[in-house]
């Protein structure tokens, strides 16, 4: 994945699920200034 080879993403594995979050600080302040401080926890499992 190239969001994790470029450490914008950080993914644990779980059986066939992944689990990616945010890993640069820089990202997150980009993405807060794009969307608001929003509190909510989007949730997205990939299953292969």
């Amino acid at each position: 994945m190239r969001l994790k080879a470029a450490g914008v993403v950080k993914a644990a594995r779980s059986g066939n699920e992944v689990y990616y979050e945010i890993a640069n600080p820089e990202v997150a302040a980009v993405l807060s200034a794009l969307f608001g401080d929003r509190e909510e926890e989007y949730q997205c499992t990939i299953s292969r």
